[in-house]
C-alpha cells in the first residue's frame, strides 16, 4: 500500500488521505449504504444527485469542480510534459489519480523529478477535494443547527 504512495511521508496527510482512498476505506455515503442500508441514503451529500462513489467524488461531483478543475490542469501538464496518455473518462481519471506515478511506471517511465511532481499532484489532488468535501458538509450540517 504505502509504495503506491512512493513512501511521501512528508507529504503528511494527503498521502494518508490518498492511500485510504486506494484501499478503498475512504468513508463516502455509497460505502455507509453498502455496510448500513436500511439508515444511510448513498446519494452524495453535496449534489444531491448521483451515489457518492470515489469516481463520483473526486471527478463527477459538480459542487467540487471549482476545487478540482485546476489540480486536474496540474495533473493533465504533468502527463502531457512526459508525453503520456491522457485520461478520457472520469474512471481514467480516477485511476491515475488514485495510482499516480505508479500506473506510469508500468510503461517503463524513469523515477524522477518530473514524475515525483505527479505523484505530488496527485496526492494533493486527493487530499484538496476531501478538505472542501469536508468543509462544505460541516458548513451544511452548521446550517441546520
Amino acid at each position: 500500500m504505502w509504495e503506491a504512495c512512493h513512501g511521501k511521508t512528508y507529504l503528511g496527510e494527503g498521502t494518508t488521505t490518498r492511500m485510504r482512498m486506494l484501499a478503498e476505506r475512504y468513508q463516502l455515503q455509497s460505502t455507509h449504504a453498502r455496510y448500513n442500508q436500511y439508515t444511510a441514503d448513498p446519494t452524495c451529500p453535496l449534489c444531491l444527485k448521483e451515489p457518492e462513489t470515489i469516481t463520483h467524488f473526486l471527478m463527477e461531483c459538480a459542487v467540487l469542480e471549482q476545487t478540482r478543475r485546476p489540480k486536474v490542469s496540474g495533473i493533465l501538464a504533468q502527463l502531457e510534459g512526459r508525453g503520456l496518455k491522457t485520461p478520457t473518462t472520469a474512471h481514467e481519471w480516477c485511476l491515475t489519480i488514485l495510482n499516480g506515478g505508479r500506473l506510469l511506471q508500468t510503461t517503463g517511465v524513469q523515477l524522477e523529478s518530473r514524475l515525483t511532481k505527479l505523484e505530488t499532484a496527485c496526492i494533493r489532488f486527493c487530499h484538496t477535494v476531501h478538505i472542501e468535501r469536508d468543509t462544505r458538509i460541516d458548513s451544511m450540517l452548521m446550517d441546520k443547527f
